[in-house]
């Protein structure tokens, strides 16, 4: 795997044992890497909240929804290789 994944993944953990914290007995463990704020799977609903704040804090407002990802990583790809 490479370093900057493992480094993300390690911040990850980091900021995962914090919402462990402040969940307090909230908090379910199900052993996943990415869950929600009170360790449950996530849920469409979770993920899109989630995108929809860091949307919101890059400047690129509330509308986008996480499935355009897919459609822009793929002309960003089709740019770059027709270059």
């Amino acid at each position: 795997m490479p370093r900057k994944c493992v480094e993300a993944l390690r911040e990850h953990r980091v900021r995962q044992a914090e919402d462990r914290l402040a969940a307090g007995p909230l908090w379910q463990d199900h052993g996943l890497v990415f869950a929600s704020a009170v360790g449950t799977p996530m849920d469409d609903h979770n993920v899109r909240r989630m995108f929809r704040a860091i949307t919101e804090e890059a400047g690129l407002g509330t509308r986008w929804v996480p499935r355009e990802m897919r459609h822009t990583f793929v002309s960003l790809l089709s740019a770059r290789v027709y270059r």
